[in-house]
């Protein structure tokens, strides 16, 4: 049997953004932090995607937990949005309740502060 070399994954690349509306002209629909990671040395299979998405949702209860009881978001949602070479990317989003540019800001700040974790 042969023995995969083992790489160590380091974050590559993080970025969140907020996504207008398709329906309302100057309205946000959802914030989304996009994160990929790079396993070095190794082809991303099956373990390294499921390592990926195990953060992401880590990521998304994290939200949850932080997220003020005022709010109205819609629940976290967790994406893989793809792998190729040594890289995977994933993405958390928050789904915004007005679309307001005060609420977006509020969901910027907040997505950017845990995802900033990942950083240390």
């Amino acid at each position: 049997m042969a023995t995969r070399k083992k790489g160590k994954s380091t974050l590559h690349q993080l970025s969140v953004r907020p996504i207008p509306s398709e329906y309302r002209a100057g309205a946000w629909s959802r914030v989304r932090a996009t994160i990929k990671w790079r396993f070095e040395h190794t082809r991303v299979t099956a373990l390294e995607e499921r390592s990926a998405a195990a953060v992401a949702h880590r990521i998304a209860a994290d939200l949850l937990e932080a997220m003020p009881p005022d709010e109205s978001w819609c629940l976290p949602t967790v994406e893989l949005v793809t792998s190729y070479g040594d890289l995977v990317e994933v993405a958390v989003s928050i789904e915004l309740a007005h679309g307001t540019a005060e609420e977006c800001q509020r969901a910027t700040a907040l997505i950017t502060a845990v995802t900033n974790r990942l950083k240390k």
